[in-house]
């Protein structure tokens, strides 16, 4: 497999990653396979990110700032969280649950024939100008493009909890303590990475019998051929040296012969 990408694809990869990503001001949006991402997490997220950073450059106030902004994102009751709950991915405590904050893909090129590539990659191409992402997908896969989706999860009931506690610290004075809490909600992102795509069976044959001529190819049936046959008469003699009722007499002679 080769580890560089054309410049069209990586180009084309590159626009595409940013229509999956969540987007800033809270904005929701989608995975390739439609679940939908939280926009207010993922700035929860950031905030609590930009709090720590404020906490170490000594300015407090607005470190308490942005972590209430935080607390108050990830503890909004008219948000449906379970829209984003990851559910085949559980969380480290009982009874919390994984939900999706952001997404991104990375790719690997396999190598085809110039011709089918750049085809697929033709319409890749349209089906990005249309929007259409699960389009844009299989014209990759068919490309000898192998997509991999990166998720971001977080565990939801004990993001809040870091939250909450560091902002108690704060209002005590133990900034220091209080950036811990931060940094442990941080740690507690996880990424989820699924293959959505990879080399059809008949792609792969294609790609065989662009590697492989005739020529060659029809020597190696050839040989399967021979080996088979060969193989079939040793099974067969060793059928009939098991049951034969002198197989110890005859193993001698062929012994003797083989000498």
């Amino acid at each position: 497999m080769k580890s560089h990408i054309m410049p069209g694809v990586a180009l084309m990869v590159i626009l595409f990653s940013g229509n999956i990503m969540a987007a800033t001001n809270m904005t929701d949006n989608v995975t390739l396979n439609n679940d939908k991402i939280s926009g207010q997490a993922w700035q929860a997220m950031r905030d609590i990110g930009m709090s720590r950073f404020e906490l170490f450059n000594g300015r407090t106030q607005k470190a308490e700032q942005l972590a209430a902004q935080a607390e108050k994102l990830l503890n909004d009751d008219s948000t449906d969280w379970n829209l984003y709950v990851k559910s085949d991915k559980k969380a480290p405590v009982e009874g919390d649950h994984y939900i999706r904050i952001n997404s991104s893909i990375t790719v690997a090129e396999d190598y085809l024939p110039a011709g089918q590539k750049n085809d697929a990659i033709n319409k890749a191409n349209q089906k990005m100008k249309e929007g259409d992402k699960k389009g844009t997908i299989e014209a990759l896969k068919l490309a000898g493009v192998s997509v991999i989706e990166n998720q971001e999860l977080i565990p939801l009931q004990q993001t809040r909890k870091d939250v909450t506690t560091a902002l108690s610290l704060m209002n005590e004075g133990k900034y220091y303590q209080a950036g811990l809490l931060l940094k442990s909600a941080q740690d507690g992102i996880v990424v989820d990475s699924q293959s959505v795509s990879g080399i059809t069976h008949a792609l792969r044959a294609a790609r065989r019998r662009a590697l492989i001529s005739p020529s060659l190819l029809y020597t190696l049936q050839q040989a399967a051929l021979c080996l088979t046959a060969i193989t079939s008469l040793f099974f067969a003699v060793g059928i009939v040296f098991k049951f034969h009722p002198r197989s110890s007499e005859m193993s001698g002679y062929l012994h003797l012969y083989l000498l």
